[in-house]
């Protein structure tokens, strides 16, 4: 019909990041895809999400001669498990928190594009992972942030995050920041810790709020969401877990202390875990962990137990 308008309908951007990891990457691009296929079938029509992958280039000389083999490798495995995806690669190795900037600003500066979800490419998904955030988004007030799994450490866990266009706006000043006064692009593994927990420190203290111990980029985007009243929720649930072992914090001793070592992926179908996500809902949402089995619960809290005594022993 001439004269009548009609708007694009809203985008969900997948936004899969990756480096070097060609092994830990295939296994989470096939739980991806999975994901997809079930959130395709079962989510409401009016989300249409984009999926867009981006990988940190390789690190220079320092004895990683294989690292751009790698990269090529992880681009090559994105593309042949996941139709239709969208692949950028870095020419040189930027880092996490560059690399997760950069990537929201541009699925941001789509228009159409009202929320993402971040996905680390080493996660285990759950099928019903990507259905669980979108359905739970369209119905929380916004502007807010969703993880797929509680909290860890009082921060959501970035494997699989869905972040809405007001909470990106609000953390981006801080992380551009933190990257620019530690000079971190490129250097985010040699970053000074101290220095960045006594700037995180004078920022709470002027709000009154307690700050994190944490130096990473995620624990910068938590209290930057804490500073502007941004929602911050974790499904009450577990439908991400964290299975990387290797990297600058991915070791077993730290994923023990995390609980990491002790996650255990929800898989619920859709019909049961529906409910329960309504409920949840209902309450406002939140961080609470009422769903998570009592064995991950015990190993996880003793585990966290016995690593806080350790290191009051030693101090």
């Amino acid at each position: 019909v001439t004269g009548v308008q009609t708007c694009a309908l809203p985008i969900s951007r997948i936004l899969l990041i990756g480096y070097n990891r060609p092994a830990e990457t295939n296994r989470t691009a096939h739980a991806l895809a999975a994901a997809l296929r079930i959130t395709e079938a079962q989510h409401p029509a009016a989300i249409q999400p984009s999926i867009h992958a981006v990988i940190d280039g390789p690190k220079g000389d320092d004895g990683r001669r294989n690292d751009a083999d790698l990269v090529d490798h992880v681009a090559t495995t994105i593309r042949s498990i996941i139709p239709h995806v969208a692949v950028a690669r870095h020419v040189r190795n930027r880092g996490l928190p560059s690399v997760i900037l950069e990537g929201l600003d541009d699925a941001f500066s789509n228009e159409s594009v009202d929320r993402v979800i971040c996905v680390e490419d080493d996660a285990e998904i759950a099928p019903t992972a990507l259905s669980a955030l979108l359905y739970s988004s369209e119905r929380l007030d916004e502007p807010h942030v969703i993880a797929a799994a509680p909290l860890r450490d009082g921060i959501p866990p970035n494997q699989c995050l869905l972040v809405t266009r007001g909470a990106h706006r609000a953390s981006r000043l801080l992380l551009e920041e933190f990257i620019a006064r530690f000079d971190l692009d490129g250097r985010y593994g040699l970053r000074d810790h101290d220095a960045i927990r006594l700037w995180l420190a004078s920022l709470a203290s002027a709000r009154g709020i307690a700050a994190p111990t944490a130096t990473s980029q995620d624990a910068v985007r938590a209290l930057a969401w804490q500073l502007e009243g941004i929602a911050v929720h974790a499904l009450p649930m577990r439908l991400v877990a964290h299975r990387g072992l290797r990297g600058q914090h991915n070791t077993p001793l730290h994923a023990i202390r995390t609980g990491g070592a002790f996650e255990q992926l929800d898989r619920t179908q859709w019909e049961v875990l529906r409910p329960r996500l309504d409920a949840w809902i209902a309450g406002g949402g939140g961080t609470s962990e009422v769903h998570l089995g009592a064995r991950e619960r015990l190993l996880s809290s003793i585990a966290r137990s016995a690593y806080g005594l350790l290191q009051r022993l030693r101090a």
